[in-house]
């Protein structure tokens, strides 16, 4: 995933499709801290202490010897860019939510970083996503993402891209390939670069498509302009789930596929890339 070009919004407009701007997953970033004023009562005076009696003389000063204070070990502190631990209970609830929502998944044991920053706290394998006409979307690469990564992912499927299939190729999808989602690396496969969101399981890779009736769609190649229409339709609409949308003609890396992920880009983690 390369990030050295931006835009707030995406250069894809696909006729007759409307982008969900208000469906947006993760818009809420960087929130500003309030400080509470102080209250009346936190401002009274502290009591003072008892006056000394007049012509009493002060205490006399003894000097206390003193010892040198042991040096004390600091605790050590996690990499900068290392996810913090999920409580478990947050991990159970998450996954109780995606079985509600209809997403099968299983709880994954990702292999040991090759690099410090990368890590899931609440990896999950997603198999397949229900959608409400009782229709299954099934995942057969098994993406390895973090637990909330797969509950933006699953919504997108459900509210975009199956809609998206039916209006505009008239038949529903059946399966998306997705790549391994998890992949400890840098970004772009640099050794040595910044971490990809892939190493934190928040990333995925969309590469082909199967449908009801057979059709299958790769990302770099469509034949007419239905499936052409239906693929710039799928990237922009991602621009509204999704903090990175990277897709053919970006660079080099997403010649043939369109990364997505939910990774926060700058100090304030507002803004989006969406090429």
């Amino acid at each position: 995933m390369n990030t050295r070009k931006s835009a707030r919004s995406s250069p894809f407009a696909y006729p007759g499709f409307r982008l969900p701007l208000s469906k947006t997953a993760l818009v809420a970033f960087a929130m500003a801290c309030l400080v509470s004023p102080v209250s009346s009562a936190s401002r009274q005076s502290a009591p003072l202490p008892p006056q000394r009696p007049r012509g009493a003389k002060p205490p006399p000063i003894v000097a206390q010897p003193t010892s040198p204070t042991p040096p004390q070990a600091s605790p050590t502190q996690p990499a900068a860019d290392a996810p913090a631990p999920a409580a478990r209970q947050d991990v159970d609830t998450c996954l109780s939510k995606l079985n509600d929502e209809g997403v099968k998944s299983s709880v994954a044991m990702p292999p040991a970083p090759a690099m410090a920053a990368c890590g899931i706290s609440a990896p999950v394998q997603l198999i397949s996503i229900a959608l409400s006409g009782g229709a299954v979307v099934d995942l057969p690469d098994h993406p390895m993402v973090e637990c909330e990564f797969a509950r933006v992912f699953s919504d997108y499927v459900r509210t975009a891209v199956a809609p998206l299939a039916t209006g505009t190729l008239g038949s529903g999808v059946a399966t998306i390939r997705t790549g391994p989602g998890y992949d400890c690396r840098g970004r772009d496969h640099f050794a040595g670069g910044k971490v990809s969101a892939h190493g934190k399981g928040i990333a995925v890779d969309l590469t082909e498509m199967v449908f009801a009736d057979k059709r299958r769609v790769s990302v770099d190649h469509q034949t007419g302009a239905q499936e052409t229409a239906f693929f710039h339709g799928v990237r922009a609409a991602a621009c509204g789930w999704f903090t990175t949308v990277l897709g053919p003609g970006s660079d080099a890396f997403h010649a043939n596929n369109i990364h997505i992920d939910i990774e926060k880009h700058g100090s304030s983690g507002g803004y989006r890339i969406c090429q």
